[in-house]
């Protein structure tokens, strides 16, 4: 019998900096170190299968997409946990990022094992930092406050790690300064779950949250991103944008620009695409991109990102902040975003 899969519980961005401190300050949360990786549900079932569920669901299936046949050493780990046990964590690639690990678990199952065994290029097996116990030996553990599923998962998963297993590294007090050493060790941020909380599926409780490291910047906006066609969010049955019968995003149905294209100038002297940008902006602005192009290019933007990578000269997460029209373009470069 397949064991039931839980909806990821979603968990909040970080609150204003007075909320976080007077949080922190309380002994309310137990505060676990962040992967930049991707959540995964790993079940051994009652039926003596393993899987490991993605947060997104396929196209085709309408489920959450599977992956254990790209961690063949992460399907043999798992036949150490007991029948009728599902645990979640995050599949991540130490002193990497998020976009490593797609080329792993966005592959193929045989391009993600020759990834993984038979090339240095990748780092080698890819790893599963584990943090919250859903079910055990048949079980349910999900409806218990996290404090106790915490004391179950060390009680019975801490001791099973090894080179590719992690146990989630967790702290119990003095929670602003070992968020701040954790930031110093270059580590993503950290999440906090207030001890008392259950893990509820599909929802987002208030008193869990998020932080990470930001950074912002300004570059130069260079192009423009159209909008994908087809509409596969989670709104379908209410949706009320369609084309000859079939559900269209909002901004393709109205002719919208769906982003931006931002660079900065390199060394030379040459304009530098640096990404694209689709959060923060309003449907105004995206309609007004669309039917006003020529007044946005070469326009100064800030933008908000979770990091910047200086190797490749790339940013995650970004996000628009405003536009400056108090600054020059010519400000904006390579050297001063990424040092």
């Amino acid at each position: 019998m397949r064991l039931e899969v839980l909806a990821p519980m979603l968990i909040y961005k970080q609150p204003d900096a007075a909320l976080l401190e007077r949080r922190l300050a309380t002994d309310e949360y137990i505060g676990t170190v962040k992967k930049d990786g991707y959540f995964y549900q790993l079940i051994h079932d009652l039926d003596d299968n393993i899987y490991l569920y993605s947060r997104s669901k396929s196209k085709k299936t309408g489920f959450y997409s599977e992956k254990i046949e790209n961690v063949p050493h992460i399907r043999e780990w798992a036949t150490n946990l007991p029948k009728g046990t599902a645990i979640v964590g995050e599949i991540y690639y130490p002193g990497k990022t998020s976009k490593d690990v797609t080329k792993i678990m966005g592959s193929l199952p045989q391009k993600a094992q020759d990834r993984q065994y038979n090339s240095n290029a990748f780092g080698g097996p890819i790893h599963y930092y584990i943090h919250d116990l859903l079910f055990y030996n048949g079980d349910e553990i999900y409806n218990m406050p996290y404090e106790e599923r915490y004391k179950l998962l060390r009680q019975y998963i801490e001791n099973l790690q090894n080179d590719t297993i992690e146990f989630v590294e967790s702290y119990n007090d003095n929670l602003q300064n070992n968020l701040q050493d954790v930031f110093d060790r270059g580590e993503e941020g950290m999440v906090f779950k207030k001890r008392s909380g259950l893990y509820l599926p599909g929802k987002r409780p208030q008193d869990n949250f998020k932080v990470k490291t930001e950074e912002t910047f300004d570059a130069i906006i260079i192009g423009f991103v159209n909008p994908e066609k087809e509409y596969t969010g989670k709104e379908l049955e209410s949706w009320t944008y369609f084309i000859d019968g079939a559900p269209v995003t909002k901004a393709y149905y109205n002719g919208w620009k769906a982003g931006i294209e931002i660079g900065a100038i390199d060394e030379n002297g040459s304009i530098r695409s640096i990404g694209t940008i689709s959060s923060g902006m309003t449907d105004h602005l995206r309609q007004d991109m669309a039917e006003n192009p020529d007044s946005y290019l070469d326009k100064v933007v800030e933008i908000q990102a979770m990091s910047v990578n200086k190797d490749d000269y790339t940013i995650r997460h970004g996000r628009l902040m405003r536009i400056r029209d108090d600054k020059a373009s010519s400000d904006c470069t390579i050297k001063s975003i990424f040092g």
